[in-house]
């Protein structure tokens, strides 16, 4: 015989589809459930690694096209100037040359070729300017490089301005930034461009090195009023070889500047490749 049924009893809940659940699917025994499978904004295909994000949202890739057309041109500028000053300054040597063997050189033709260094004297100015935006350059590439690898490279993004202004380790540590960039930029497996790297900085690094060492020698001889003149030079030895070192000097940034451009090149390539197929935006 039935019990009676209890009035107060709560109905059995109706037959439904099973609840979807909002982690994925069922996860296995023992394990906690993860999040729903999708895209990650910034992603970079190709990477091991999504990039971190950053205190104001997810950080992308900053092109370095811009900054690189600049630099080509400034570099190219920097070399034409170059040349010009190598001729001059060994043009003025020559004089000096004649004046120490005897020959006549009239004050006319020692103003001649002092106004000739003179003019070769705005290489500077665009080799400042070419420096400057070479290491804006450098230290976009070198933050874009943290999005394309979990491994830091033991000098942080700051390095990429600062190594140039630290005395005597500005010989090597801004190659070893520039080294640092190309090979994470780099999609190869094995590493390229370790002699272009080379040459650009065994051309660049002395020949600051001999601009620094042939304005020591020269010294302020021949200075008056604040302005150097081979007329009122009292050694003309110490002049001739600082200007064969100066010009020199501006022989081996003609070279670099060539090196350099490639080595620009090159690392702008790995990273607007990169930048083309990654799915994050690409800011400005």
């Amino acid at each position: 015989m039935s019990s009676p049924q209890d009035p107060y009893a709560q109905p059995a809940p109706a037959a439904g589809p099973a609840p979807v659940s909002a982690v994925g699917p069922d996860p296995l025994p023992g394990s906690a459930p993860g999040p729903m499978p999708g895209p990650v904004p910034g992603y970079v295909p190709g990477l091991a690694v999504a990039p971190p994000p950053g205190p104001w949202g997810v950080r992308t890739m900053r092109p370095l096209g811009t900054l690189a057309g600049w630099l080509y041109g400034l570099i190219a500028a920097s070399m034409l100037g170059a040349a010009v000053a190598v001729w001059a300054y060994l043009h003025r040597a020559s004089v000096i040359d004649d004046a120490l063997d005897g020959s006549p050189v009239s004050s006319s033709d020692a103003d001649d070729a002092d106004g000739l260094v003179g003019t070769a004297g705005f290489t500077m100015p665009v080799v400042l300017a070419a420096g400057i935006v070479f290491i804006v350059w450098l230290h976009r590439a070198r933050k874009n490089i943290e999005l394309f690898s979990p491994h830091r490279p033991d000098l942080t993004a700051g390095f990429a301005v600062g190594a140039w202004f630290i005395p005597i380790a500005n010989l090597w540590m801004p190659k070893t930034v520039t080294d640092d960039v190309w090979k994470v930029s780099d999609p190869a497996p094995s590493p390229t461009g370790t002699g272009l790297r080379l040459a650009w900085w065994l051309t660049w690094a002395p020949s600051q090195l001999l601009f620094f060492v042939a304005t020591f020698y020269r010294g302020n001889d021949g200075t008056t009023n604040g302005v150097q003149k081979l007329t009122d030079a009292t050694d003309l030895d110490k002049w001739q070889t600082a200007d064969e070192m100066t010009a020199a000097a501006y022989a081996l940034l003609v070279v670099a500047g060539g090196f350099a451009i490639a080595v620009v090149r090159r690392i702008t390539g790995f990273q607007d490749a990169r930048a083309a197929g990654s799915v994050g935006s690409i800011t400005a």
